[in-house]
């Protein structure tokens, strides 16, 4: 019996080390990252970058491209202490063979370092800053480059955010969980919880609209009774029931983030 547990753990571990890295650690480079990610990012900036005294909260979504020879693009939305702009950029990254990955963006002088995992169209990106000036950390997974439509997350999705808000000069937390349905077609429907710093508000509907890039970047405007109209931006990663939509808020005063699944 505990010669067939050990053959049954030892198989487990097989299966689960292969499927979380997909590619063999050893055969990596920077050919190994080639098409489009997307990428969500959340920081506390540490020193004075020009929108107002530090610490304060940074997010961003993008979505970046790689060539597969040690270059990348971007063009992404950010939101800075309540600010938000849209941009595009371009760094370099380097790949070691066992998958470790590091990149440079020379327009803000930052440096990252990370791992690679899975491959196709689960391959993923973890990373952290390395900087003295800001806190934080970055997710990218692959997108369905230039295949994207209204139709590609039409169906439903579970949705957790978390943020601030600033209705009074005062940054407020809040955060949010609920449920979305996507008509495929540019409109939808949903329902949530909220808690607005110990304040619960339940089963509040809200409906919207939004609109899908070929590159997979997608903007929605929510209308909600109580949260009034609210303007979002991201990015659609993953196919089937992998998909995710990750998207920031753009409204002057908020810097909130948002998850949605498909489910």
């Amino acid at each position: 019996m505990k010669h067939k547990n050990k053959i049954i753990l030892v198989l487990f571990l097989s299966f689960a080390t292969s499927a979380i890295w997909a590619v063999t650690p050893g055969t990596c480079s920077v050919a190994t990252l080639k098409g489009s990610f997307g990428d969500f990012e959340q920081a506390t900036v540490l020193q004075d970058i020009g929108f107002g005294p530090p610490p304060f909260q940074a997010l961003a979504v993008a979505v970046l491209t790689y060539d597969g020879a040690g270059h990348f693009t971007s063009t992404f939305w950010g939101s800075f202490a309540g600010i938000s702009f849209q941009a595009t950029d371009a760094g370099t990254y380097a790949v070691e063979p066992d998958c470790t990955y590091s990149d440079y963006l020379p327009s803000s002088n930052l440096h990252s370092k990370g791992v690679i995992i899975g491959d196709g169209m689960k391959q993923e990106i973890h990373l952290v800053y390395t900087d003295a000036w800001v806190f934080g950390s970055v997710t990218l997974k692959k997108t369905s480059q230039g295949a994207c439509s209204l139709a590609s997350i039409a169906g439903s999705f579970a949705l957790f955010g978390e943020g601030t808000f600033t209705p009074a000069g005062t940054p407020v937390r809040t955060n949010h969980v609920g449920t979305v349905t996507f008509d495929g077609a540019g409109h939808f429907t949903g329902k949530d919880t909220a808690n607005i710093i110990g304040t619960p508000s339940f089963d509040r509907d809200f409906t919207g609209t939004y609109n899908v890039n070929e590159d997979c970047t997608v903007t929605a405007e929510v209308m909600s009774p109580t949260a009034g109209v609210v303007h979002e931006a991201g990015v659609i990663t993953g196919t089937g029931v992998n998909q995710e939509i990750h998207m920031i808020v753009l409204d002057p005063g908020w810097t909130f983030a948002e998850t949605l699944k498909r489910r």
